[in-house]
């Protein structure tokens, strides 16, 4: 009985130690001022300028081949890349694939490389400067009215530095 008396006590002492040790939240405070609207980022676009060489194939084709360690299986499955060729050191982007009379201008991608063939030309083009720009699948989705032969549309669209 003793026992008893102890534990209910006990049971008592703690659930009234609880009750008053327990403190009410304060006022809400007053709402502080709107913030900003920051420009969207561009956390799944990459674009990236590359430099490649012209080398002979045979007939009348030339390769140029980059590596880009950015594609992936993933991002060849579930991403847009779009690549843009200058022929005058950067000044202006022509979206590939094009027509560059008398050359076609093609483009092939693979895990960790493209393959830019110039097709139909004596010659090499003269141009060695590329843009490659990957958009994540995510991204895509939101920007849908964006002419991606366009370098300058998409350079704008997702905020890409030079």
């Amino acid at each position: 009985m003793r026992t008893i008396k102890k534990l209910s006590l006990l049971v008592l002492l703690i659930s009234i130690t609880t009750t008053f040790s327990c403190t009410k939240e304060g006022k809400q405070g007053e709402t502080g001022p709107a913030g900003t609207n920051g420009v969207d980022g561009n956390a799944n676009v990459s674009s990236s300028t590359y430099t490649g060489n012209w080398v002979f194939t045979g007939g009348n084709e030339w390769d140029a081949t980059i590596n880009v360690p950015e594609i992936t299986t993933d991002i060849l499955n579930n991403s847009a890349i779009n690549t843009y060729f200058s022929a005058d050191g950067g000044l202006t982007w022509i979206a590939l694939p094009t027509y560059i009379a008398p050359v076609s201008l093609v483009v092939v991608y693979e895990v960790g490389k493209v393959v830019i063939g110039a097709i139909g030309g004596s010659s090499a083009p003269s141009g060695t400067l590329f843009k490659v720009v990957i958009i994540e699948g995510n991204a895509i989705g939101k920007k849908p009215n964006i002419d991606y032969s366009n370098y300058y549309e998409v350079k704008g669209a997702f905020n890409l530095k030079d």
